[in-house]
C-alpha cells in the first residue's frame, strides 16, 4: 500500500515509519503539522517540527506542510464527526486533503506539475485564511462584555441578542439553545469557550429576529435556572458591538 505517513518529528511517528516499512508499505510523500509559533496542541507534538525537512530529504519524498490555523476550543465533540471551522482536527484533515490531490486516480504517483499546483494553491489558501482570521478578530462588545469569538462573527448584524451570564461548566450550546427554542423567532445560541482550553467563560449569546420575542425572553427567562444556576439576562444593543477601544490597542499592538 501507498502511504503518506503523518510526522511530528518525534520518535513514535518515525518508529511507525520503520514499522510500516518492515510490514510491506510504501512511503510516499510525508505530512507536517507546524504551530505558528510553539503550540501546546491537545492533537499533535510540536516541539520536533524543524527536522521534518530532513526527513524528506534522507527519504528522497515530498513533504506536505500545514500551519496549525484552529485551536481545541472549536472541537467537534459528537459521535459522527463533521467539518468543524477553527478545529485543529480539521486542519490535519485538510492536509491530508491537499497531499491526496498530488496522486494519479491510475497509477497513484506524484507528478511536478500537480506538486507545483498545489503548492501555489496551499500558499493562496493561507493567505487567504489569514485575511479572513483579521477580518474576524475585530473585538466585540455585548452588554458591557467584550469578546472575540470568530463564531459570534458569523451571526446576522440586523438580529436582536442578549447576553447570558452566569452559566455553568454543564451547559453548551445544545442546552442553551433549547432553553430558548420555544420563542417563534429565536435564532442561534452560543456558549462562549477558552481558545485554548475549550473550557466555558460562564456567559453567552442567544440571538432573536423579532424584538417581541427578545422582551419576552428577557421577561421569562432572567433568573431562570439553565442547567444548575440560574442565569442573569441582559440585553445586547447593536452600537455596542464594535469594541473601540480593544480595537485601537489590538492595532496599536500589530503596529509595534
Amino acid at each position: 500500500m501507498k502511504v503518506v505517513a503523518l510526522v511530528s518529528g518525534g520518535k513514535d511517528s518515525c518508529y511507525v515509519m520503520m514499522k510500516c516499512i518492515q510490514h510491506g508499505h510504501e512511503i510516499v510523500a510525508l505530512a507536517n503539522l507546524l504551530p505558528v509559533d510553539e503550540l501546546d496542541s491537545y492533537m499533535y507534538q510540536t516541539v520536533g517540527h524543524q527536522i521534518i525537512v530532513t526527513y524528506a530529504e534522507c527519504m528522497n519524498v515530498p513533504l506536505f506542510r500545514r500551519r496549525i490555523i484552529g485551536s481545541s476550543g472549536f472541537r467537534h465533540q459528537k459521535l459522527s464527526y463533521q467539518m468543524t471551522p477553527e478545529d485543529e482536527v480539521d486542519d490535519m484533515f485538510v492536509l491530508l486533503s491537499e497531499a491526496h490531490q498530488l496522486f494519479q486516480r491510475d497509477a497513484q504517483t506524484i507528478t511536478p506539475e500537480a506538486l507545483e499546483n498545489v503548492k501555489a494553491a496551499l500558499a493562496s489558501s493561507e493567505t487567504e485564511h489569514k485575511a479572513e482570521t483579521k477580518k474576524r478578530a475585530i473585538p466585540r462588545k455585548a452588554a458591557g462584555q467584550s469578546w472575540e469569538d470568530p463564531t459570534l462573527a458569523e451571526w446576522p448584524e440586523n438580529d436582536y441578542r442578549l447576553f447570558c451570564g452566569d452559566l455553568g461548566n454543564e451547559v453548551n450550546d445544545d442546552v442553551l439553545s433549547k432553553a430558548f427554542a420555544r420563542f417563534p423567532t429565536f435564532n442561534m445560541a452560543k456558549v462562549i469557550r477558552d481558545k485554548r482550553t475549550g473550557k466555558t467563560k460562564g456567559y453567552g449569546f442567544v440571538s432573536f429576529l423579532d424584538p417581541a420575542d427578545l422582551a419576552a425572553a428577557l421577561k421569562e427567562m432572567n433568573g431562570k435556572y439553565v442547567g444548575n444556576r440560574p442565569i442573569k439576562l441582559r440585553k445586547s444593543s447593536r452600537k455596542e458591538r464594535t469594541d473601540q477601544e480593544a480595537a485601537e490597542r489590538q492595532k496599536a499592538t500589530s503596529q509595534q
